[in-house]
């Protein structure tokens, strides 16, 4: 299975990236970072139970 992303889902990220930055520092990269994470392990394991 391939995730596909789409323009709305970088734009709805960037979103989620701004509202923890302005929570804390390094937060909106942790965000950044963790969304990414997860959608290479739901390339990865798409289809596994």
């Amino acid at each position: 299975m391939n995730v596909e992303d789409r323009n709305e889902a970088h734009l709805d990220i960037a979103d989620g990236v701004a509202f923890y930055d302005r929570k804390g520092y390094g937060a909106g990269d942790f965000f950044n970072q963790r969304i990414f994470e997860n959608i290479d392990s739901m390339n990865d394991t798409a289809g596994i139970q």
